[in-house]
C-alpha cells in the first residue's frame, strides 16, 4: 500500500486526491468510510485523513466531513473536467495504455483554467458545433503583425507514463529562444533546433538530443511541421490560443515528436507544447 501523494504541492489537487473526494461523495459519512476510501484507492488511512483535513480547511467539507455547497460545485467541476479531458486525449490519438498517466500529468501539472481553455477551444472546432470567434486569436495576430517577430517562452510536457519527468527531454533539443512570426498572411511559431547535451543513463555520460520531426494536431489530424534549415515552423492556426488570468496570451497544442540521440536511439512521444507571450 502506498503512502499517498505529496501534500506539499500547489493548490491543484492530484488525481488521487480527487478520487478520495469522489469516493467520499459516493459513500457518504458512513461508519468506517476512511478505511473504505483507503482500500479503494490503495493508500493508507493516514493519507486519506490528511487530505480530508485539508479539504475542510479549503471549505470543500464541513466538520464531520460532509460536503459543503462549495465543495459539491468544486468536485462536480473536476468530475466534468476529467470526462472531457479523457475524450479530448482519446480524440487526438493518445493510446489507451497511456491515457491514465496522460490525464494525471495534465491535471497535476497544468492550471485548471489552461485545461478549460484547451478543451473549450477544441470542442468549438468539433463537427456539428457552430464556429465561434475566439478573441485571443485576434489578439495574438495583432501582436505578431505589429512586431513581425515576437519572442516567446515555451515548454514541452510529456503525456505518457513517465511519472518522474512531466517536463519533457524535448526541451533539450531546441534553443531557448522561440518566436511567433508572420509570413505573408499566416502566422507561425518558430522553434530552433539545437543539439544540447544532458546526462545519460551512465553517470558522467553526455547524450545529445536531436529533434528529427514534429507533428501537430490540427482538427483531429496529425500534420508534419515544416522544416526550414535549422528551424521548425508550426502555424498558429493549429494552436489553442487563450488569455490567462494575468492578461497574458498563451498557445497550447498537442504534438507528436521524434528525437534521436548520438547513440542512435530513436525516441517518440506525445507531448503538450505550451508557449506564452
Amino acid at each position: 500500500m502506498v503512502q499517498g501523494d505529496n501534500l506539499k504541492r500547489k493548490s491543484r489537487p492530484s488525481v488521487l486526491q480527487l478520487q478520495y473526494m469522489i469516493e467520499l461523495e459516493r459513500l457518504g459519512n458512513v461508519h468506517g468510510f476512511q478505511t473504505m476510501i483507503a482500500q479503494k484507492c490503495g493508500v493508507t488511512q493516514v493519507a486519506v485523513n490528511k487530505y480530508l483535513k485539508i479539504a475542510v480547511e479549503k471549505g470543500y467539507l464541513a466538520e464531520g466531513y460532509r460536503f459543503t455547497e462549495y465543495g459539491h460545485k468544486w468536485l462536480g467541476g473536476y468530475k466534468k473536467l476529467l470526462g472531457r479531458l479523457e475524450r479530448y486525449l482519446k480524440n487526438i490519438g493518445v493510446p489507451k495504455s497511456d491515457m491514465k498517466e496522460a490525464v494525471r500529468s495534465m491535471i497535476e501539472n497544468t492550471e485548471r483554467y489552461v485545461l478549460e481553455a484547451i478543451l473549450q477551444n477544441y470542442e468549438q472546432q468539433l463537427p456539428g458545433l457552430p464556429d465561434k470567434k475566439i478573441s485571443p486569436v485576434s489578439d495574438i495576430k495583432n501582436v505578431v503583425r505589429q512586431h513581425t517577430r515576437h519572442r516567446v517562452q515555451y515548454i514541452f510536457y510529456r503525456l505518457d507514463r513517465n511519472k518522474n519527468a512531466p517536463v519533457s527531454m524535448s526541451n533539450k533539443g531546441f534553443e531557448e529562444t522561440a518566436y511567433v512570426v508572420q509570413e505573408g498572411e499566416n502566422e507561425y511559431l518558430e522553434l530552433y533546433i539545437g543539439e544540447k547535451t544532458l546526462d545519460g543513463p551512465i553517470r558522467g555520460e553526455a547524450v545529445e538530443v536531436i529533434p528529427m520531426s514534429l507533428k501537430y494536431e490540427n482538427r483531429g489530424i496529425l500534420e508534419m511541421a515544416e522544416r526550414q534549415g535549422g528551424k521548425l515552423m508550426i502555424p498558429l492556426s493549429a494552436c489553442h490560443i487563450h488569455k490567462g488570468q494575468d492578461g497574458g496570451l498563451k498557445g497550447i497544442m498537442s504534438v507528436n515528436i521524434i528525437c534521436s540521440d548520438d547513440k542512435a536511439h530513436i525516441l517518440e512521444s506525445t507531448e503538450l507544447l505550451v508557449f506564452w507571450l
